[in-house]
């Protein structure tokens, strides 16, 4: 199972190389990492961490992975005329962004969440300018350069489209025969061959007029491959100009973060926000690179469906920067599957927090997880006999690089601690009344090594 799904992996991302890209393209087999670009050039003056940016440019990219649920959401992307929806949307996801950012200094995940949040915030701020006729109309009026819009008032802004955009799902491929956008649609869409034949001054005056609806490879100015992306004006092309409008904007929605920031948490902005721009071991002293990191507790409380509540406590030789890295290091093992790059807390691991405990100088990590998410944490769970899942199982510790086991961490059964058998490995034996045994285990015991 697991190198089928390696296979289909590795097929998959090579098709990909012949697809086309969505929105200033975030991936270099969709012709460059435009999105990420745009991003470091609008935040090079703010000196923002490379850890920090790390975490933003993954939300930035995450709505144009085909396989995300973000994909093929129109309000991610400014697409198919829903306008209220996507401002909508933005305005939750800077709210989200906002909120997890409270908690950024104590806690890791919503420290990565946060940065995480406005990236996915960036990603569609961007696409609007690449996506609609915003630049277009801006040109035709006779400006100089593009004013940044006003995401409020996008309601009343007359004229305004963005483009209707239709995928085939593997190979995963923008469709281009016209008639099938309009059965989907039920609208009139302008044809490739009218648009061919017009000039770059007749197209920035059909694109402003917008008397018929566009597909997205038509309007789109995500590269400078694009039909429109290559359309020039004002000794640009539109691809140039979007992206540089989509710059600035970045930069001015970086401080309206936070300026939101301020307004909502006041006195406790200053912290918070250097902690999101300088990294979150960024506040901690200096100290010795040498530093340690023990378990010294934990709870691990296991229901009769195979899911599991995990608390787990951990101290470091040294409260500094270096215990802080080695922590993250050993957490981060636990919420990333390498061979992928997947995040595990996607597939079975939920409600992930490190919060740091200044009072006690440990660290505190707790999670829930179904048996997707137990095999590839600390804790993996396996039956002893495959073939009988339904009686005993074991509980092994797993041991991530630079972790010493001091205490075990107690494992609780609907309510019964087991009985330890040794420093790494626990034998659970079954519920009087059996496990509940949920009905994908199968799938997972293939992939069980």
């Amino acid at each position: 199972m697991k190198t089928f799904k390696r296979i289909f992996l590795i097929v998959a991302l090579t098709m990909l190389s012949f697809s086309m890209g969505r929105a200033f393209s975030s991936l270099d087999i969709y012709g460059g990492d435009v999105h990420s670009e745009i991003l470091r050039e609008a935040l090079a003056s703010e000196n923002i961490s490379k850890n920090s940016l790390y975490f933003i440019e993954l939300g930035l990219v995450e709505p144009d992975l085909f396989y995300s649920a973000e994909f093929h959401h129109s309000t991610r992307h400014f697409t198919d005329m829903d306008h209220h929806e996507s401002v909508r949307f933005m305005n939750d996801t800077l709210k989200m962004a906002v909120d997890l950012a409270g908690e950024a200094y104590s806690d890791y995940q919503a420290y990565r969440d946060s940065l995480r949040t406005i990236g996915n915030y960036f990603h569609l701020v961007q696409d609007f300018y690449a996506h609609t006729n915003w630049v277009e109309m801006a040109i035709v009026r006779g400006e100089k350069s593009v004013p940044l819009v006003d995401f409020r008032k996008i309601e009343q802004t007359d004229r305004l489209i963005s483009p209707y955009f239709l995928y085939t799902a593997v190979p995963p491929r923008e469709i281009t025969d016209m008639r099938k956008y309009e059965r989907k649609f039920g609208q009139d869409f302008v044809s490739n061959e009218t648009l061919e034949s017009m000039s770059s001054r007749e197209r920035l005056h059909f694109a402003d007029e917008a008397r018929k609806h566009f597909a997205h490879f038509q309007l789109a100015k995500d590269n400078p491959e694009y039909s429109q992306g290559s359309v020039e004006a004002l000794n640009s092309t539109l691809f140039e100009i979007a992206a540089d409008a989509a710059r600035r904007d970045t930069l001015r929605q970086w401080g309206r973060f936070e300026e939101k920031i301020g307004r909502v948490y006041g006195d406790r902005k200053a912290k918070i926000f250097s902690t999101l721009k300088d990294g979150w071991e960024s506040n901690w002293p200096p100290g010795s690179q040498e530093t340690t990191l023990s378990l010294v507790g934990g709870r691990v409380s296991l229901r009769r469906d195979l899911t599991m509540s995990v608390n787990l406590q951990f101290q470091p030789s040294e409260w500094t920067r270096a215990g802080a890295r080695l922590m993250k290091k050993v957490y981060s093992d636990l919420t990333q599957r390498e061979e992928i790059g997947e995040r595990v807390h996607t597939r079975g691991l939920v409600s992930l927090s490190l919060v740091r405990r200044d009072n006690t100088q440990t660290f505190e990590v707790s999670f829930k997880a179904d048996l997707y998410g137990a095999q590839q944490s600390f804790l993996r769970l396996t039956p002893l006999n495959r073939d009988t899942p339904e009686g005993e199982w074991q509980a092994e510790f797993r041991f991530p690089e630079g972790l010493v086991v001091g205490e075990f961490p107690e494992i609780w059964v609907e309510g019964e601690e087991v009985v330890a058998e040794s420093e790494s490995l626990q034998r659970v034996p079954a519920p009087a009344d059996g496990w509940r045994l949920p009905h994908w285990l199968d799938e997972y015991l293939e992939g069980v090594e």
